[in-house]
């Protein structure tokens, strides 16, 4: 009779696996939140790392080692899943920066469309640019 209870909960557990498995969905936050903070601290090569490699290059010219570009905050207002296994994301945020030598704020709202490919988040559409 054990066998027969310890069978029966074997096949509830493995009934509810597929339930359990993670989606893309999942990890999409540490991505965002890694990518925002390396434009913060002013890290463009290791945010660079986050754009598919068709806006790579852009997003280096728009933001150079030594650029004239300081970003204070980035605050995410929030993202949309697309596609059956939600491996799709346009994500929506506001920038908060400046460029040298002035030290006036300036705001921008920034529009990313993501892709989660070969188990990663990548940016898919081009990095606007900072007026």
């Amino acid at each position: 009779m054990k066998r027969v209870y310890l069978l029966l909960l074997v096949l509830c557990i493995a009934s509810c696996s597929p339930a359990l498995r993670p989606t893309p969905a999942d990890s999409f936050g540490d991505s965002n939140q890694e990518f925002s903070l390396r434009l913060a601290w002013q890290d463009y090569r290791s945010a660079a790392s986050f754009m598919d490699s068709e806006y790579r290059q852009d997003f280096q010219d728009k933001f150079p080692d030594r650029g004239d570009i300081r970003v204070l905050e980035i605050r995410p207002e929030g993202v949309e899943f697309e596609g059956p296994e939600q491996d799709r994301a346009i994500s929506w945020s506001s920038i908060d920066y400046y460029r040298l030598p002035s030290n006036t704020l300036k705001s921008l709202k920034v529009r990313l469309e993501w892709a989660y490919r070969n188990a990663v988040w990548q940016i898919v559409s081009p990095f606007p640019d900072l007026p």
